[in-house]
């Protein structure tokens, strides 16, 4: 399968391409403000460079986010572009999930916190026991720092400490400063080397699906890390799953 995979939910952009499975190119750069058209140079030369055309691929992974809203309507609106031109499918991977897997790739096996300071008093936060499993909950920001002071607690009571990934898409904000004191006091480990997705992350998550995960192009929901008012109404609450206890 030849798959292009895209990423652009902080302000780094990035794409990346597979065949047959394969990591075979992939390009990083900062994007410009009110420049959507640098991330369709990036295809276009990553494929060039491969020797490949759009009408090539056979699919698309794409970052969904949470992440900005500028960026993400970009890469959204790009693989949506391609994948109704060419007829072929789509995937959404999260940014979360990306951060994680990230960290998972650096050796650490152990309990991983994923942490996105969002903005409107809120932050995003995923909670991974394991690889492969993670749970992703908005919160806001007193909530958020009640659950970095548990993983905290859990850092000194556990035999392994547990592991944050975080992003510096909103550094500054209220929630970004409570998870640096929280997890500095705790002793908590930082795993922010790279603090973003990168689109090679986001196409091996998707390879490793089954096939049936993957759908049409309108299926390609973002996720903003601004909360709407309906989101707001509803308890913050991303996903249906409680966030589970720690060790420890």
């Amino acid at each position: 399968m030849k798959l292009l995979a895209l990423t652009t939910s902080t302000p780094w952009h990035g794409a990346a391409l597979f065949v047959d499975g394969q990591p075979v190119a992939h390009t990083l750069q900062h994007a410009g403000r009110g420049e959507p058209r640098q991330l369709t140079a990036l295809v276009w030369q990553l494929l060039a460079d491969a020797g490949l055309q759009s009408s090539d691929l056979e699919a698309i992974a794409c970052d969904v986010g949470p992440g900005s809203f500028t960026g993400l309507r970009q890469g959204i609106a790009t693989a949506r572009a391609l994948a109704w031109a060419h007829k072929i499918p789509t995937i959404a991977v999260g940014s979360l999930e990306a951060m994680a897997a990230q960290a998972r790739e650096q050796g650490w096996s152990g309990p991983l916190c994923v942490a996105l300071p969002a903005r409107s008093g809120l932050s995003f936060v995923g909670w991974s026991p394991r690889p492969g499993d993670l749970h992703e909950r908005l919160l806001p920001d007193d909530e958020a720092e009640a659950f970095w002071r548990t993983c905290a607690t859990a850092a000194r009571a556990a035999a392994g400490p547990v592991a944050v990934v975080g992003s510096p898409l909103t550094g500054g904000s209220p929630g970004r400063v409570a998870m640096e004191r929280v997890w500095t006091a705790g002793g908590i480990r930082d795993l922010e080397d790279p603090p973003h997705p990168l689109a090679q992350r986001v196409g091996a998550i998707a390879l490793a699906r089954s096939s049936d995960a993957f759908r049409t192009a309108l299926e390609l929901i973002p996720s903003y890390l601004s909360a709407s008012e309906a989101e707001v109404a509803a308890g913050h609450l991303v996903a249906d799953l409680p966030m589970p206890s720690l060790p420890g």
